[in-house]
């Protein structure tokens, strides 16, 4: 017979025969038992494929028995009655496709490196049970990743993109090319109207390590204190992280070279390189610094691109006030140059005062006096930093000769 696949078939009979091929009635009940090269196919009693039966009984004085068969394997089984001390009987059936209900893949998942091209990647139109469908006009599959670095092509080559292939009338499979930057396990769906849609779970492994990037972002610290974790990774070209092949040393440098690097949260042991071991990508430290100012940290390890962060060191709370401007040498009587004071953090950093802030004046030889202007008209006793501002300007003269502090 040929049946579709998950069809009900035909009546299907088996008979007991003598030795040439003539009907011979059964001397006594004989139990025939069917069986199926298919592993798809059952046997049933009823026309309507409901009451599963492996045998058949011949009556007694009668020489057939009836059953019916429903496979969900398109293919050409062969079907086998067997009885004792009879020859087994066999017949081959045909069973087709049923009606198109699904796009599935056929070819294994893929496991390849990050920028990579795939090997051919197949869809195919099928039955509800699997079995290769043919589609009666051109169809077109929709095809797609959740992946934000894949993309599907329709060349080995991975060159021209597409989003869709077609299967040709009369055909029943398309293929294409798959291409992600992104490590990790991408779904590919393929779809088609009125079918339902064929998912497949690739995965994606990192390249080669090319560089070194930095995973935390950049710290604002007080000048003193120590850094949060500061973590680098080894990755590929595509950013993905990679792990080094073999033990790597990472060296840390910062311009300007103020910055220590330490291997613990409280800033305590210092290092300036740390070993990367075979198969690991991660990588932590700590910094400190007591000078402020912008500093850029460097990250080096053998042959990868360094890692290159922007750190900022801010000035600690005000703790010291101090003249900032070059030691003068002035003849007795006459009026000084401009004289800065500044307020100070404890490492020396200018720090800027919270609320206006009152500086007295004096000086050690007792013939010194002060003043705010240039031509020293206006004596003064001090000055004041502004709130939020961190320095404050005077003059001075002094008539007697000799070092004044």
């Amino acid at each position: 017979q040929g049946v579709a696949a998950g069809g009900c078939s035909a009546a299907a009979g088996v008979q007991t025969r003598d030795a040439f091929n003539n009907v011979s009635t059964a001397t006594a009940a004989t139990t025939v038992t069917l069986s199926s090269s298919s592993g798809g196919n059952t046997f049933y009693s009823d026309a309507t494929c409901t009451t599963v039966v492996t045998t058949r009984i011949i009556a007694l004085g009668t020489s057939t028995a009836s059953f019916y068969f429903r496979d969900t394997v398109a293919g050409g089984p062969t079907l086998t009655a067997a009885a004792a001390t009879f020859t087994s009987g066999t017949q081959t059936e045909t069973i087709t496709s049923g009606t198109l209900a699904r796009v599935a893949f056929t070819t294994a998942p893929k496991t390849q490196l990050a920028g990579a091209c795939s090997t051919a990647a197949t869809v195919q139109t099928q039955d509800g049970f699997g079995n290769a469908a043919n589609v009666g006009a051109a169809t077109a599959v929709s095809l797609g990743t959740n992946s934000s670095g894949g993309a599907l092509y329709s060349d080995p080559a991975c060159l021209a993109v597409i989003a869709s292939v077609t299967i040709a009338a009369g055909g029943n499979a398309a293929s294409f090319y798959y291409r992600d930057t992104r490590t990790g396990s991408p779904t590919l769906t393929a779809s088609s109207a009125g079918l339902a849609n064929g998912t497949q779970v690739e995965t994606i492994n990192p390249a080669t390590p090319v560089k070194i990037a930095f995973l935390t972002g950049a710290q604002a610290l007080t000048a003193g204190v120590c850094s949060a974790i500061t973590t680098t990774q080894t990755q590929d070209t595509y950013s993905n992280a990679s792990p080094v092949g073999a033990a790597t040393t990472l060296t840390y440098s910062s311009a300007p070279a103020d910055v220590t690097f330490y291997s613990d949260a409280t800033c305590t042991t210092v290092i300036t390189t740390r070993s990367l071991g075979a198969g690991a990508t991660n990588m932590s430290v700590y910094f400190r610094s007591n000078i402020a100012g912008a500093k850029t940290l460097t990250v080096a390890g053998g042959s990868l691109a360094s890692a290159i962060q922007t750190a900022t060191i801010n000035a600690a709370g005000v703790a010291r006030l101090a003249i900032v401007t070059p030691i003068q040498t002035v003849t007795a009587g006459a009026c000084s140059a401009v004289t800065t004071v500044r307020s100070q953090d404890t490492f020396g950093n200018t720090a800027n005062v919270a609320s206006a802030t009152a500086v007295g004046l004096a000086d050690s030889s007792g013939f010194g006096t002060f003043y705010s202007d240039p031509t020293c008209t206006t004596g003064i006793a001090g000055v004041t930093i502004a709130a939020s501002g961190n320095s404050a300007n005077f003059y001075w003269k002094d008539t007697r000769s000799g070092s004044s502090t």
